[in-house]
């Protein structure tokens, strides 16, 4: 499965172009229908709509998930938390098991878009289209469950996508779920859009820290945005791994991020050097808020 490519806007009101709509009732029926020349998975929709309005191809033959209730569930097993690929946002937001294992994620997705972008946009598709939910599941040390119709493949996150910045999905792959861990306690995640409830992030940066009084046992970055695509940051992890957190120690580690930034490039939230720029006192802000030191 691959994103599209945005052309220039030519007019917000025109219609969509017709297309084939399949609806599936079970998961090795998506993954067949899915063979379709040209189709794509459809759940909640709401990528598909602002790209097609901003000029993107919309896809010939559109498979419709949102019926495989299988994949709406949330549940804490084996020290992760398991989570279906059609959860929505507002689930992630709202769930008690989230909350209380990994706030960080119902943190980040309550900061999506607004409320009905929230109930109808899924996980399951905000990881394949590498939005503003990834950072913070690279944090979590997120593992993606992906299913082909007859066999089921798990791998990190972080090895989900191309230097592009696409999955390394086929046409019949489905993400059925991802899993994340609350083995870092202490969170936080700083983000910066242009307009909140509806840009995407133009930085956001999470972070999650285990602290051993005043030094940093273990640590996970991940960083992204409109003009950036989402990584790990983990140079800076290693500058911070086993140190006492410092003014100087935050302040490196935004340099850090800001230098992993070179390959920012110009969309229109934003410039490459205001990307660059935001990745570092994001980052700042993001390490001294899961530390509990002063988030200026």
């Amino acid at each position: 499965m691959t994103t599209t490519e945005l052309e220039a806007l030519t007019d917000w009101h025109r219609p969509l172009p017709d297309t084939d709509f399949f609806t599936a009732g079970t998961v090795a029926e998506a993954t067949q229908l899915a063979r379709t020349p040209g189709a794509q998975f459809i759940a909640g929709g709401t990528a598909l709509v602002r790209f097609g309005r901003w000029g993107g191809q919309v896809p010939p033959a559109l498979v419709y998930i949102g019926r495989l209730g299988e994949l709406r569930h949330i549940a804490a097993e084996d020290g992760r938390v398991r989570l279906g690929g059609l959860v929505v946002h507002s689930q992630l937001a709202s769930s008690p098991v989230i909350r209380e294992r990994v706030p960080l994620l119902s943190q980040a997705a309550t900061e999506v878009a607004g409320p009905a972008v929230r109930n109808l946009a899924t996980l399951g598709g905000n990881v394949v289209i590498n939005w503003d939910l990834v950072p913070p599941l690279l944090a979590l040390d997120a593992q993606v469950h992906v299913h082909d119709g007859s066999a089921e493949k798990t791998l990190p996150l972080a090895a989900l996508y191309d230097e592009s910045g696409q999955p390394r999905l086929g046409s019949a792959e489905l993400i059925t779920a991802v899993t994340v861990t609350g083995d870092l306690p202490s969170t936080s995640y700083q983000k910066v859009a242009r307009r909140h409830a509806v840009s995407r992030a133009v930085m956001g940066v999470a972070v999650a820290l285990d602290l051993d009084g005043g030094a940093c046992r273990q640590v996970r970055i991940g960083l992204g945005g409109a003009g950036l695509l989402s990584r790990r940051l983990t140079a800076a992890e290693d500058e911070l791994r086993g140190q006492v957190l410092t003014d100087a120690l935050v302040a490196q580690a935004g340099e850090i991020a800001e230098a992993a930034a070179a390959d920012a490039f110009e969309v229109m939230d934003a410039s490459p050097w205001y990307t660059r720029e935001m990745a570092r006192v994001m980052t700042e802000r993001a390490i001294n808020g899961a530390s509990g030191r002063p988030v200026l």
